[in-house]
């Protein structure tokens, strides 16, 4: 057993699993909650949001006036649809593309404030799935040796 863990790649496809295991667990955890976090560089705020099965990078240009919650990380727990997290509810949107379930576009605030904001979500099953089957791959293909 103990040989079975010496190729580099066995090793690799263990860290993959891992891996694909917290990216799942994060997937059922965006059924029910809103989680983000926020690094604030200079002027601008990226966030790294979780929310309905999806996963959302997100650039906000003012982010002291964007009325997201303060602190470097939040979660927000969902009581019914109606207070679900519109992520354009606060913005014209200036471009929007739809690329299958990747959604990408900018817009600017409607408040007289200036600020806009960058965003690319996409489904969890865009980063477990393929996870899921590099780790198989390594663990289970027969050494070479």
């Amino acid at each position: 057993m103990g040989d079975y863990f010496k190729p580099w790649r066995r090793k690799f496809g263990v860290v993959t699993l891992v891996m694909a295991c917290v990216f799942a667990a994060g997937w059922v955890r965006s059924r029910q909650k809103f989680d983000f976090i926020n690094l604030v560089c200079g002027g601008s705020c990226y966030r790294f949001a979780s929310r309905f099965e999806l996963i959302s990078l997100i650039k906000d240009t003012n982010a002291g006036t964007s009325g997201w919650a303060s602190g470097d990380f939040a979660s927000v727990d969902w009581l019914d649809g109606d207070g679900r997290f519109k992520l354009w509810s606060n913005f014209d949107v200036e471009w929007q593309r739809d690329i299958g379930e990747i959604v990408i576009g900018a817009g600017t605030r409607k408040q007289a404030s200036a600020g806009g904001i960058v965003s690319c979500s996409f489904p969890y099953s865009y980063v477990v799935v393929p996870l899921t089957l590099l780790s198989a791959w390594l663990l289970l293909r027969k050494s070479q040796t």
